[in-house]
């Protein structure tokens, strides 16, 4: 039977939450950046229980990916963890572009890979990269879980939003992780899925080649789409 692992850092450890007149942009940078304040370059700093959980989330985000050769983009990176990860397991990517909303945690992935120069880190939003920037894949790790004061309606248009988003800037496909609908014990304040439901409305409006894997022990799963 596989173990089941925790879900993100409950809410009331998490410190005062952003006003909800914040757009869901906002929110999440003040959200992140008040964890990241409080525990600094570990997995508790990007909301996560402990690396155990990160490494196998990060794993199975590019699991169905050949990176070989490829351009990737990691949107929230955080400090990096994904390109560590990479490393370890000798399946680097030919570039890797790494963006996030929280400056500290741009400076400290900087600070942690400063002789890497197929890989960056930029402070912005990816609404806001250059016009025309591409990448062969576009990845992202946890960054739909905290409604962070949010609505949740209007936490789910943002999700979609950003979803389409990437799926523009990715020459060959996305991947992404989600907190499941199908969780034992959905918490107050973080946003669940329906799976299903999901890679309906996805496979109607951007790519009916996906790989839906929810298989590994965790109450969330990972989605792939292809073009």
């Amino acid at each position: 039977m596989a173990q089941t692992l925790p879900l993100p850092l409950p809410l009331a450890e998490a410190g005062p939450l952003p006003s909800p007149l914040a757009s869901p942009l906002e929110a999440t940078r003040l959200y992140y950046q008040d964890r990241f304040a409080r525990a600094g370059d570990t997995p508790q700093g990007v909301d996560w229980r402990d690396e155990t959980a990160q490494d196998l989330r990060l794993s199975r985000l590019v699991g169905h990916l050949d990176l070989r050769g490829a351009s990737l983009l990691d949107v929230g990176c955080g400090t990096g963890a994904l390109l560590r990860l990479l490393a370890r397991e000798r399946a680097g990517c030919a570039a890797y572009a790494g963006i996030d909303l929280v400056p500290a945690m741009v400076a400290a992935a900087r600070a942690r890979h400063p002789e890497q120069p197929d890989a960056t880190f930029r402070c912005l939003a990816l609404e806001a990269l250059p016009p025309g920037e591409t990448h062969d894949f576009v990845v992202a790790s946890g960054i739909f879980n905290v409604q962070a004061g949010i609505g949740a309606a209007e936490w789910a248009a943002h999700v979609e939003a950003t979803l389409d988003a990437m799926w523009r800037r990715a020459r060959r496909g996305i991947a992404f992780n989600m907190l499941s609908g199908h969780a034992d014990q959905p918490r107050p304040g973080l946003h669940h899925a329906a799976p299903g439901a999901l890679v309906d409305r996805l496979a109607a409006r951007l790519s009916h080649r996906f790989v839906l894997d929810q298989g590994y022990g965790l109450f969330d799963f990972t989605l792939s789409l292809f073009r």
